[in-house]
């Protein structure tokens, strides 16, 4: 199952739990559960114990404020419905909240009164209470206690303020302080909070010719490759072990995939299957599926893959 949010002005957003039947290849609902706290801008799944196999039983929620403003902003905590059958109707009823963090409350040391709305929240997967916050103007690393009291008080690990347009995030899979991050311009920065975030401890530099969308770390690998997508159609792969990071190779061709014929927007590796499937969207409307272990690497535009057109 995965979770959708809605981005509604008006009010009534929901979070939306869609099951996937592999006999019918179908896509079906299993619950509808409102979310009060405004539009949502992000959102991510919580592994009960930490790496890809968990119980993903609570998600975060990135939201702007109910007026529409971002003073209101900030990320919400909440508890699934313990039983959703994805066979009967649709459920429908209220998340269970755990907590709230304001963008206020992260951003304590930025000198605007406005810090922004939250763009992206990641849950680290080497540490199920560890939680990066990607903001208008800040970048942080918090602990929450989703197991503790109604309404835990976030433990900031790091906080890297003024941040230049950023617009997602990806923890590194064996280490809850490690996080790569985009932001204005065509790098990549990864950010170690154990060493303060105010600089980034690598940089990949001209990851993409324009701005960098999308980045994420593969989770079979160690936190040795690193992919990213961008303004530029491209789709690419870097193993971030060297001192000059450069595109990993698939099977025998450079790891760069040029298959956007417009912006690439998000790139996600396939957990049960890390080492072999990477997946891309784009603002052409399309969805490709590549190959990462060098099988049909050089096998034409679709890299291996498949692609699907809205």
């Amino acid at each position: 199952m995965f979770a959708a949010g809605t981005q509604t002005i008006r009010g009534g957003n929901a979070v939306h739990i869609v099951s996937h039947d592999r006999d019918r290849d179908v896509a079906r609902c299993a619950a509808v559960l409102t979310h009060p706290d405004g539009e949502i801008w992000s959102m991510d799944a919580r592994c009960s114990d930490g790496g890809c196999g968990g119980v993903r039983d609570v998600i975060a929620t990135a939201f702007d404020g109910v007026d529409g403003t971002s003073r209101g902003g900030g990320v919400a905590i909440w508890r699934l419905p313990p039983s959703l059958d994805p066979r009967g109707d649709p459920t429908r009823g209220d998340l269970a909240r755990v907590g709230t963090i304001r963008s206020s409350d992260l951003s304590s040391d930025l000198s605007s009164d406005d810090p922004g709305i939250p763009r992206c929240v990641r849950w680290s997967p080497a540490d199920p209470a560890v939680l990066a916050v990607v903001a208008d103007s800040f970048l942080a690393i918090v602990r929450v206690d989703a197991q503790g009291a109604p309404d835990p008080k976030p433990i900031a690990l790091g906080v890297h303020p003024g941040v230049p347009s950023p617009s997602c995030a990806s923890f590194h899979p064996d280490e809850p302080h490690v996080v790569a991050a985009c932001v204005a311009g065509p790098d990549v920065h990864v950010h170690d909070a154990r060493a303060g975030l105010d600089r980034p401890s690598q940089t990949i530099r001209g990851a993409h010719a324009l701005q960098v969308r999308g980045v994420e770390y593969d989770p079979g690998a160690a936190g040795a490759r690193l992919s990213t997508c961008g303004d530029d159609g491209a789709t690419r792969t870097w193993d971030v072990r060297a001192s000059v990071t450069k595109p990993v190779t698939w099977g025998g061709d450079a790891g760069v995939r040029d298959g956007h014929a417009h912006w690439a927007w998000c790139v996600a590796h396939n957990p049960e299957y890390p080492d072999r499937l990477l997946a891309s969207c784009g603002g052409d409307g399309a969805v490709r599926l590549w190959r990462t272990d060098g099988c049909g690497g050089g096998g034409g535009k679709d890299g291996g893959g498949g692609v699907w057109n809205d």
